[in-house]
């Protein structure tokens, strides 16, 4: 992966439009990567979000193999968040049919309540930092086998591993 992408989206539910719901919601995405060496690859994700209202579903969670790894799937969940993720990807082995990657990656996110989006949400981030694999099919369309442990640092320190397909950023 070389270059980078933003996506900005949004969303604005309101009674007089008709809707059951009653809240405006926007996010933006950034995803970057680069290849200082033929065989290493530097991926970063930043995304930052807010919302308004008080329906619990249209929260922003984190937690899980594409934004925390080592917590649980949507273990966090706020009104506002931001994330973070940094993954270096050396190769490791590669063959006509397959190819083996490695990752060392940290993951720093954190997700809140309040009325708007302030400094104080960026107090005590959720941390954690890893390393896993990535199994690349290239003739498989979009085949990636990936693997991660990860060791979490804030709010709680634990180890959790995540499998999974795809790559996230």
């Amino acid at each position: 992966m070389e270059g980078s992408e933003v996506t900005l989206q949004g969303e604005v539910a309101k009674r007089f439009l008709g809707s059951d719901f009653d809240f405006v919601r926007g996010e933006l995405r950034w995803n970057a990567g680069f290849r200082p060496e033929e065989k290493l690859n530097v991926a970063t994700q930043f995304q930052v979000g807010s919302k308004t209202g008080n329906e619990f579903q249209h929260k922003f969670y984190l937690g899980g193999l594409d934004t925390l790894r080592g917590f649980l799937d949507k273990q966090f969940r706020g009104d506002h968040f931001w994330l973070f993720n940094l993954e270096v990807r050396p190769t490791l082995l590669e063959t006509p049919n397959w190819i083996l990657q490695g990752n060392l990656f940290a993951d720093l996110a954190k997700t809140w309540d309040g009325k708007s989006f302030s400094v104080a949400g960026f107090d005590k981030p959720f941390i954690t930092f890893g390393t896993g694999f990535r199994i690349i099919l290239p003739r498989v369309y979009r085949g990636i086998l990936r693997g991660d442990i990860a060791w979490t640092q804030e709010p709680i320190k634990q180890v959790g591993f995540t499998f999974g397909l795809q790559q996230f950023f």
